[in-house]
């Protein structure tokens, strides 16, 4: 599913409803944020707010996911494509929550090492032997972050 044209597609729908984008995020009980992340493609609904998505749009899921009307939703191509599209949601909202945790895991692990490190030395051997070395892996740990986004900005966006 391409997260653009999906977005693109929303958008299109709420406009020929004249909503607004704090209008729809209201009826779903999502923030406008959560509204414009979807329309801009920055992001995808949860799987449990595609059918309430459906309804305020007046449209099927299976429309949803094919990102136009369709007279004859029910062909068994449609529904190959609907369990296609939930399946591409639902790994991309599990690779956020892995990211996530990974990243909640690391915080939380350095400032566990800091706070070990800060009692059994002094403020300023601390300041000496400890924080350069943490300032470097610091450095280094944005350089790759940074060398990651331009690869998947290249590469195109990776779900």
């Amino acid at each position: 599913m391409n997260r653009e044209r999906f977005g693109s597609f929303i958008r299109d729908l709420r406009n020929e409803k004249n909503m607004t984008q704090a209008e729809l995020a209201r009826k779903l009980h999502v923030s406008y944020k959560t509204v414009s992340k979807w329309e801009t493609g920055a992001g995808l609904p949860d799987v449990f707010m595609l059918e309430p998505l459906a309804k305020e749009l007046g449209v099927s899921v299976s429309e949803l996911f094919k990102c136009e009307r369709d007279p004859e939703n029910a062909s068994v191509e449609n529904e190959s494509r609907i369990v296609s599209g939930v399946s591409e949601i639902i790994s991309y909202k599990r690779k956020l929550e892995l990211r996530n945790v990974a990243i909640i895991a690391g915080v939380v692990a350095l400032a566990v090492l800091i706070l070990l490190l800060l009692d059994y030395m002094t403020p300023f051997a601390f300041l000496v032997t400890v924080l350069p070395p943490l300032l470097l892996a610091a450095a280094a740990a944005l350089a790759l972050i940074s060398m990651y986004r331009q690869k998947k900005d290249a590469a195109g966006r990776i779900m």
